[in-house]
């Protein structure tokens, strides 16, 4: 697979869209611990197996790194692949309905072993392997999928049948990456054409995303060539930058599986936290809100901030008549912090030069300058 990062940037208008904190719409993900895995017997020997792969899945999905499927030499990782029962909550055998392999393909009902994984765990592990943590608010993207199958070009929207949709969201769902798909309504249409995402025309893409808000948007081309090999383009664009992937294979799963792969990886990789290994406690960070008025409003900062997947600790440590000065105790330092806040629409950033905390009334020293300043959005 090529992957290739831009040098260039996006114009600064586009480059605007992507850094406005009011357009961010991370989701949480659900299930973050837990996978399932089709299985042809509940025989000890294919449990292992399934219960290895899925915690494969897991410590991928977990790290945003999917080079760990990939043989990673970590001997943490090996050895606890070797025994994943000890990383096992629990586990139980249904029956689900999986989506065909090819287009046109009858869906098909399989046994499945589903498994939830300990998250204490899991963390540990990856911990001691030197691999970051992503906690479970994660950034949205949006696709723009142009397909081109056997000479009919359309657009993959949110309630299409087409077995692309369910190759998208299934992978995404593995990888755990929310994904958006656009409605294609007339309020789309007359923004977007089709030729426009064929052709990547990327100012009339993003422009007609903003309605959905995303953190990233993935545009891809797929095409059946004449010796009937499938053919993939992909452009990611995320906080101004672009990376492209181009895949080809002989059946739609193995174009379309790698630009989600690889928008996971890239997501992973911006977003994913290294905790603090040097022994010492969790570093501080100190907030600061503006625009706090009453209790309500107290309460939902200190709730989205005891939230964030790499805070473990929010202590106030000054209170004014509308501002509040929160002390956080992080497992990443202040850009991871920026970072996840950034995720949610709760708090827009503001210039740490413009703010100066006041001395407390009591005459004791002013309380140390804030690392990171924010306003309350309403």
């Amino acid at each position: 697979m090529l992957c290739r990062l831009q040098n260039g940037y996006l114009p600064a208008l586009l480059i605007w869209l992507f850094l406005w904190p009011g357009l961010s719409s991370a989701d949480v993900v659900k299930d973050l611990y837990e996978a399932s895995v089709p299985v042809v017997s509940q025989s000890r020997a294919e449990r292992q197996k399934a219960l290895q792969t899925a915690l494969t899945e897991i410590l991928v999905r977990v790290s945003g790194r999917q080079e760990i499927a990939s043989g990673l030499p970590l001997p943490e990782i090996e050895a606890a692949l070797m025994k994943p029962g000890r990383y096992t909550r629990q586990f139980r055998y249904q029956r689900e309905t999986l989506p065909p392999d090819v287009e046109g393909g009858e869906p098909q009902t399989s046994l499945v072993l589903l498994a939830t994984f300990d998250q204490t765990a899991v963390d540990d592990l990856l911990r001691r392997s030197g691999l970051p943590i992503w906690g479970r608010t994660r950034p949205v993207t949006l696709v723009w999928l142009a397909i081109d199958d056997r000479g009919q070009r359309f657009l993959v929207s949110n309630n299409d049948t087409h077995i692309a949709h369910q190759l998208l969201m299934s992978k995404a769902e593995r990888r755990g990456i929310p994904l958006r798909l656009p409605l294609m309504d007339l309020t789309d249409r007359s923004m977007v054409r089709l030729s426009d995402v064929w052709g990547n025309f990327e100012e009339n893409i993003i422009k007609a995303s903003q309605r959905y808000q995303p953190d990233g948007i993935l545009v891809g081309q797929v095409y059946q060539g004449f010796n009937g090999f499938w053919h993939a383009r992909w452009t990611f664009h995320l906080q101004g930058r672009r990376y492209e992937w181009n895949k080809q294979g002989a059946v739609l799963a193995e174009v379309i599986d790698p630009g989600i792969d690889a928008t996971a990886d890239t997501l992973g990789q911006q977003y994913a936290q290294y905790d603090n290994q040097n022994g010492s406690d969790n570093r501080a960070v100190r907030i600061e809100v503006n625009d706090v008025h009453g209790l309500a409003d107290y309460n939902r900062i200190y709730a989205y901030l005891s939230r964030l997947s790499s805070v473990t600790a929010v202590e106030p440590s000054l209170v004014t008549a509308d501002k509040v000065l929160f002390r956080l105790k992080a497992q990443s330092d202040r850009l991871g912090v920026a970072q996840s806040i950034s995720l949610g629409h709760v708090l827009v950033a503001e210039p740490v030069q413009v703010a100066a905390t006041p001395a407390s009334r009591s005459g004791e020293p002013a309380a140390a300058n804030p690392d990171l300043i924010y306003r309350l959005l309403r």
